[in-house]
């Protein structure tokens, strides 16, 4: 059965070709066919064959004062029409010429003499195998086999009958996906499979090999080459340069002392170049230097396909314009901004902004955020200027798909991943967002996956016998099973319900108590919008008064608002403190699964039990008895989904995984969730049934690790995840100036102190700076976040030690001696001057 279903995949994949074929998406356009004749003709007539035994080392590396003239020059940037291999090191040729004037090749050779020596050997002995039709030799090329991709379009230029334009492992790997061909082999291999394939497709016998790559891409082009994203570059100084920029078709960028950046094997090696180059300018400021090399670098990150929003100043958009091949390119012969990317633009979005974007004032070089997007790609008038993306196209942008797809090849593996890091460092957020590029080509629509995705909220609900009008005391839950509850005074949360909520019932009048645990059976309409049925009643709830003698609860909606309404939400903390102090248990906290809940979240606490997890009884009220009844935990009811969907991707996310005790949760499941034993059954100690974790199963958690290091884990939970560290990330505040404090400087400035004083894991992640994914704006704003987040975060760390609070915030913001916070601690402008000063924080506007 499963052969025909893998012939019958494939008969649907070749139509759909074939209609592809119908459709035309072969035919390149004749502006696109000649320039591609005219850019190969002129490489063979620099380049023959004939000349290669001859040829020196100055005619082949990038670095060179001949550098435009380069054999790796043309291949690169002068035929990229032909195929692209930009990007990246110019490692990727062997051989080159760094900055400094010194030579870079592979750590076995000892001089740049032996090294072209050899190399040159090995490109000869490539084109006489490829002459002679003998495509496996090219294969054992050993000085070669570093230069994969440098090999393939040197063999697609000389003999382009016989290789593919698509010259990358994985966009070769994609295709032959598509068309269920083997991904097996050497890239050579896969190259000249795929063409073998297209040329026996009707109507593609005799085509031009670039047709067949055009009807590739045209086809089904790799998911990574579809993300679009979109960089803000200012053209100069107040944009003086902008006009010969519109004009050329190009973006340019200063720093040029620092010279070609593919000429550094690593970033590492960058920073430093530009540090030491920099250094003078930048007042030898480490962290400017550090931000502003970071600008720099990320034009290499720039593929073509992206969109440039050339600006002048905070607040004026002078065009958009995609980025043509080959992308980043260095251009010496200019007298001035050498780093250039190829733009075509589209002065046609030009326009003042209403509200001026801050952070442009101090960043050249800048990722826009889609807040930023809506705010420059929309007016009040005439609508949409340009076409922006919408928010289930381009949801993961490029970077995050070459990370998701590297921790997919270790869920592979392991079977499950967590994600552990210090807070703050959107821990909870990136795994939700690996789950849902895992799921994309399931749901079809990131917004539908949304809507499938089965957390279960936490509600208050307050009921009153003295309120005339809606009156009831919950009793009538649990005496009749079942209520509809009305909106009450106040009308708020409601839309947020989902059907498997939980509700804290709240007896106000006369009890002031916690009285028992409700879930959301439907949602109504008109006056009743809710249904609830009974889960336990709690006899001796928490009253009142003991709720509002926790910190905790103090801040919670019911706690600000004194229980003043009828629906308050409550966060994860908020709710496991009400049952700590209520004496209570979850039972059933998540409405049960469905077969399209591909999705699952739940939260682990310290009570959480294995009971929840795997099964356990529960109590189940019968008329006026309460009686305990077996039933599956969450797990459980998740694998069984899983096991009767085997096609399917089925995702448990488990936030703050390290907060239960996990060998009791998972209890015999430890055994089976091993990648390797997955599918052997367990027998369940109290149903007698069996339990096997299918394959299509994924778990991933989340871990702070400001609660507990990865070291104090039990050893066999270890052994059996996948572990990836999130670490503060800042490069999203960059640019963010408050007052004449620069964000990124100050949050990398305390945590180098942090790591210092108390190690690394006890950090600040950058979300205690942002507010809706964009990063706070004002004083104000700063000022909260640094008094009720950031400094009782601190106190905690340095365990109320004021000496290392004076070491983390300076003097002018610590009284050590007196044990105290200085008076400016409450002022928002002192606080933030003090800092500024205290952080060598000041921005540095130069260049945006």
């Amino acid at each position: 059965m499963s052969y025909i279903c893998c012939i019958d995949d494939q008969i649907g994949r070749s139509v759909e070709l074939s209609q592809a074929i119908e459709q035309g998406l072969a035919n390149r356009s004749p502006e696109l066919t000649k320039k591609q004749h005219s850019e190969h003709q002129e490489f063979l007539e620099r380049f023959p064959i004939a000349g290669w035994p001859n040829m020196t080392l100055d005619h082949y590396a990038l670095g060179t004062d001949r550098r435009r003239e380069s054999y790796s020059y043309w291949l690169e940037w002068g035929t990229a029409d032909l195929g692209s291999i930009s990007g990246g090191s110019a490692k990727k040729h062997v051989i080159f010429r760094r900055p400094n004037g010194e030579w870079a090749f592979p750590a076995e050779f000892s001089d740049e003499v032996s090294t072209w020596q050899k190399l040159r050997e090995g490109f000869v002995e490539l084109l006489a195998a490829a002459q002679d039709g003998d495509w496996a030799k090219i294969e054992q090329i050993d000085v070669l086999r570093g230069a994969r991709t440098v090999r393939m379009k040197t063999l697609f230029l000389y003999f382009p009958d016989q290789i593919l334009p698509v010259f990358s492992r994985s966009a070769l790997a994609h295709f032959s996906e598509q068309l269920g061909l083997d991904v097996s082999g050497d890239v050579l291999t896969m190259n000249r499979r795929l063409l073998e394939h297209l040329r026996l497709q009707p109507g593609l016998e005799d085509r031009p090999v670039n047709d067949l790559s055009a009807l590739l891409y045209n086809w089904r082009r790799p998911s990574k080459e579809q993300q679009t994203t979109y960089w803000k570059i200012a053209p100069g100084e107040l944009a003086r340069l902008w006009p010969e920029c519109l004009e050329g078709g190009y973006i340019c960028v200063g720093w040029d002392e620092v010279g070609d950046l593919s000429l550094f094997d690593t970033e590492d090696d960058f920073q430093a170049a530009f540090g030491q180059t920099f250094s003078e300018l930048y007042r030898d400021h480490q962290p400017t230097m550090r931000r502003k090399a970071n600008e720099l670098w990320k034009l290499l990150q720039i593929s073509p396909g992206d969109r440039i929003i050339a600006n002048k100043g905070t607040s004026e958009v002078l065009a958009i314009g995609e980025v043509q091949e080959p992308g980043y390119t260095w251009a010496p012969e200019r007298a001035e901004y050498q780093h250039t990317l190829p733009v075509k633009w589209d002065a046609e979005p030009a326009r003042k902004l209403d509200t001026p974007i801050g952070q442009w004032g101090t960043t050249t070089i800048l990722k826009a955020t889609r807040k930023v997007l809506d705010q420059i790609l929309q007016t009040a008038n005439s609508g949409t200027v340009v076409e922006a993306p919408s928010p289930s196209d381009n949801v993961f942008e490029s970077a995050d798909v070459a990370l998701f797809t590297r921790w997919s090849k270790i869920l592979d593996r392991k079977g499950q991943i967590i994600f552990f890091g210090p807070p703050g460092t959107g821990k909870t957020h990136t795994a939700k967002n690996f789950a849902r590029w895992l799921l994309k080509d399931q749901s079809g629509d990131e917004n539908v996956l949304k809507q499938k995705a089965s957390k279960t909220r936490a509600w208050w609900v307050t009921a009153n016998d003295k309120n005339d009008t809606y009156a009831f005391h919950w009793d009538r839950l649990f005496e009749t099973e079942r209520i509809n509850y009305s909106y009450g005074r106040v009308k708020s949360h409601y839309e947020e319900v989902q059907i498997g909520d939980i509700v804290v019932c709240y007896q106000a009048s006369p009890a002031q108590k916690v009285v028992g645990l409700a879930r959301v059976a439907s949602l109504g309409v008109g006056e009743f919008p809710l249904g609830l049925e009974p889960i336990s009643k709690i006899e001796n709830g928490a009253t009142w008064r003991e709720l509002n003698e926790s910190d905790v609860f103090r801040q919670s909606e019911p706690g600000r608002h004194r229980s003043q309404g009828t629906l308050f939400a409550l966060t994860d903390e908020e709710f496991s403190q009400i049952l700590e102090l209520s004496g209570a248990q979850i039972y059933e906290t998540l409405r049960p699964m469905d077969d399209e809940a591909w999705l699952t979240e739940v939260t682990f606490h310290a009570s959480y039990a294995y009971e929840e997890f795997v099964e356990g009884y529960r109590p189940i009220r019968s008329g006026s008895s309460t009686n305990l009844e077996l039933k599956p935990g969450l797990f459980t009811r998740v694998a069984a989904c899983a096991h009767e969907n085997p096609n399917d991707q089925y995702i448990l996310l488990i936030d703050e995984i390290n907060r239960a005790n996990l060998p009791r949760v998972f209890g015999e499941l430890m055994t089976v969730i091993e990648k390797s034993r997955r599918e052997e059954r367990v027998e369940l100690p109290a149903s007698g049934t069996y339990l096997s974790v299918p394959d299509n199963l994924a778990i991933l958690g989340t871990m702070n690790t400001a609660d507990r290091s990865i070291r104090t884990l039990d050893a066999a939970l270890r052994r059996r995840f996948g572990f990836i560290e999130l670490m503060p990330d800042t490069s999203i505040l960059r640019g963010t100036v408050i007052g004449e404090l620069s964000l990124d400087i100050f949050l990398d400035e305390l945590n180098r102190r942090l790591v210092e004083g108390a190690g690394r894991e006890r950090q600040i992640g950058q979300s205690f700076f942002l507010d809706d994914g964009e990063p706070i704006a004002t004083p104000e704003e700063f000022g909260d976040v640094m008094r009720t987040e950031v400094i009782p975060l601190l106190q905690e760390i340095a365990m109320d030690n004021y000496g290392q609070l004076e070491m983390y915030l300076g003097s002018t913001v610590v009284d050590a001696d007196s044990q105290t916070f200085r008076e400016l601690v409450n002022d928002d402008e002192k606080l933030l001057s003090a800092l500024t000063v205290n952080f060598n924080a000041r921005a540095d506007s130069r260049g945006a």
